[in-house]
């Protein structure tokens, strides 16, 4: 598991918070009050002081920003890493599942169990990481913008920071785009643990024929029947999102055609809208996929089933149907989505 380092944006904020305040102080008793020489002269010099501990303070939060960016980069990274690794297992199963169907194997049976298992481990060693991160306050002190309005509010006092705060500024807004990218591979190894665990029983399934075990088509009738009724829910789900995602979409676009010379503001909402729709995008069709292979695999428990197994296939047939029409939905959206790239690109020409 990764190893992250303790934030102290909150607490650098407040210091640099508390000398504002000072030198503010300071200069309204400059401004409001005639002085003499000797207690102008001290409280110029005050404020010199302060403005120094002011810069100290800014670029405390900035170097406080840094371990944030860095902590956020490792997780990325984990993600991406142990979806790769999650992904390989997946690789495994579905390599091995055709071959014990054919001829059942005890240890291609324990390597598929073992894959299946290890896929679940990675799903959760994500979420463990995933709060590691939370609990140490990543939203609250470097994802919201306390500590941009306190920087901003110091940069009269201490210009040259400028430079180095609009950095900080452009690391988050990467780091932010890398995060959302990551996190959707996060979302597949859920994914992968539900397709995993669909391939498993249809394994499971061909072991217990091998042996001679007779099916339980009541239990497979429940099973069957629960199952192709959480399919359409999904697919009722899915589709609201989809609209939902279309009409903001629309929204975005409609702004930016209104504005006749547009700038580089004009396009930052699409802009920063555009790693969340490639993973919405993603995340779609890989649910879709994954209630495919469900389907798939459910399927095959109503192999000799006879008449029995009649009274479960038209429950499987809408299933089947809805995930279809969710399939072709989504490729109209995608092609729609096409108009929206082209604005994105034109945004990312603004420098």
């Amino acid at each position: 598991m990764p190893n992250y380092k303790p934030l102290t944006i909150g607490a650098e904020v407040a210091i640099l918070d508390a000398r504002l305040e000072s030198i503010k102080g300071a200069d309204g008793q400059l401004e409001s009050k005639p002085l003499d020489e000797k207690a102008r002269f001290v409280l110029v010099r005050k404020r010199s002081q302060l403005a120094v501990q002011i810069g100290e303070a800014v670029d405390k939060v900035l170097a406080a920003c840094d371990v944030a960016e860095q902590n956020n980069r490792i997780f990325c990274h984990y993600m991406e890493e142990t979806h790769s690794k999650a992904k390989s297992e997946m690789a495994t199963i579905e390599n091995l599942l055709p071959q014990i169907e054919k001829a059942v194997d005890a240890e291609k049976v324990k390597a598929l169990n073992s894959a299946a298992e290890k896929v679940v481990d990675w799903r959760d060693d994500l979420k463990k990481d995933d709060e590691q991160l939370r609990a140490l306050g990543m939203v609250e002190q470097y994802r919201g913008n306390l500590w941009t309005e306190s920087v901003r509010q110091a940069l009269p006092y201490v210009k040259d920071r400028a430079g180095a705060f609009a950095l900080r500024l452009n690391n988050r807004k990467k780091g932010m785009v890398i995060s959302t990218e990551a996190v959707g591979r996060k979302n597949r190894v859920d994914e992968y643990v539900t397709r995993a665990g669909a391939m498993r029983k249809t394994a499971r399934m061909r072991v217990e024929q091998h042996l001679g075990e007779a099916k339980d088509f009541e239990k497979i009738e429940k099973q069957a029947i629960s199952f192709a009724n959480s399919v359409k829910l999904e697919v009722d789900r899915l589709g609201d999102e989809l609209h939902g995602t279309q009409q903001s979409l629309n929204n975005y676009l409609k702004t930016i055609e209104k504005v006749k010379a547009p700038t580089k503001e004009t396009y930052v909402p699409i802009l920063l809208f555009e790693p969340k729709l490639d993973r919405f995008l993603k995340d779609c069709n890989g649910r879709v996929k994954t209630m495919q292979i469900q389907l798939r695999e459910n399927v095959k428990k109503l192999l000799g089933g006879g008449e029995k197994a009649q009274s479960i296939k038209p429950h499987y047939e809408h299933a089947a149907e809805a995930l279809g029409d969710l399939k072709v939905e989504l490729e109209e959206f995608d092609e729609s989505v096409l108009k929206a790239r082209k604005q994105i690109e034109k945004g990312k020409k603004f420098k």
